[in-house]
């Protein structure tokens, strides 16, 4: 039940080699078929324990030849759509383990302790081959912290140093967002699209509702009214509209912020100097439109436009 309801994000750390099975051992066997038909990946321990793992008591059934990665494949055969990682990388079975890497995809690399147990450059210099040989986006970021307590710094200081690991989880990142890189791109070139044709639209708006009071200009410089006036009204009119629809536009880009978010990237979903500057360019719009077109008002003759319908 607990699996079915999703709460289950891995199996792992699977440590039967403690207990001398192998992945392809038959006990092991409806684990395997769970995972695979749950879509739940499981991270098996191939590669090193303690150093004389077998002499304890607890792990008197460990065996070193557990440590190759070819003792996963009989599972993986049996199991293709399972997800699958080798924790501890299978230290220091190299070989084994780029073989392993070519024959199935759906098997994955797992540092695990090899990134503070082993010497940093014993470390990098396996985990670089795998890398080298094409393998670097399968290669994940765990860590066997509960050994010691600084475990997890150690192993962070480890793959911050691995410049061949940070590069290559840089374009696994870059990779994954994709699709969302590409529908951000749309958004904004349609968001451009869009404010160029706002930028038209109010200046036209601002041009033909000053047009259409001419006759009202006129009856006011008819009764005396002076040039100046005519401006001001003009401005305060014009002006005072376009703030209202800034100030809804704003509130517009807030309320759709969040759901838009997650098509943000490398910024906040509201950005301020994004909103602010929209703003401005607007309104300087619909000055700049006001002002030509209270110019002309302006200009006119009171004769003339009395004359207008």
């Amino acid at each position: 039940m607990a699996v079915k309801s999703g709460r289950f994000g891995v199996f792992g750390e699977v440590g039967i080699q403690y207990q001398g099975i192998e992945p392809g051992d038959h006990r092991f066997e409806p684990y395997l078929a769970l995972a695979e038909e749950m879509d739940i990946p499981v991270a098996i321990h191939i590669g090193p324990g303690p150093p004389g793992a077998p002499y304890l008591p607890r792990s008197q059934a460990y065996r070193a030849r557990l440590h190759s990665p070819l003792v996963l494949e009989e599972a993986l055969l049996r199991h293709p759509k399972l997800r699958l990682s080798a924790m501890h990388a299978g230290w220091p079975m190299l070989d084994d383990m780029l073989a392993m890497l070519w024959v199935h995809p759906q098997l994955y690399v797992d540092v695990g302790v090899i990134s503070f147990a082993i010497p940093r450059a014993a470390s990098h210099g396996y985990l670089q081959k795998v890398v080298d040989a094409g393998f670097g986006k399968r290669v994940l970021f765990g860590s066997d912290q509960m050994v010691w307590p600084e475990a997890l710094e150690v192993a962070i200081g480890s793959i911050e140093t691995a410049v061949f690991l940070v590069k290559t989880m840089e374009q696994v990142v870059y990779d994954s967002a994709t699709g969302t890189r590409l529908l951000s791109r749309l958004l904004t070139i349609f968001s451009a699209l869009a404010l160029v044709l706002a930028l038209v639209g109010v200046y036209g708006v601002m041009s033909c509702l000053v047009t259409q009071r001419t006759h009202e200009f006129g009856v006011r410089m008819a009764l005396g009214a002076r040039r100046g006036a005519i401006l001001r009204l003009v401005l305060h009119d014009g002006l005072r509209q376009v703030l209202k629809g800034a100030l809804l536009g704003i509130s517009c880009a807030v309320g759709v912020s969040r759901p838009l978010g997650q098509y943000v990237i490398g910024m906040s979903a509201l950005h301020v100097a994004t909103c602010v500057g929209t703003a401005a360019l607007v309104l300087a719009i619909a000055l700049a439109a006001s002002l030509v077109a209270a110019y002309r008002a302006s200009r006119v003759d009171p004769l003339a436009a009395l004359r207008h319908e």
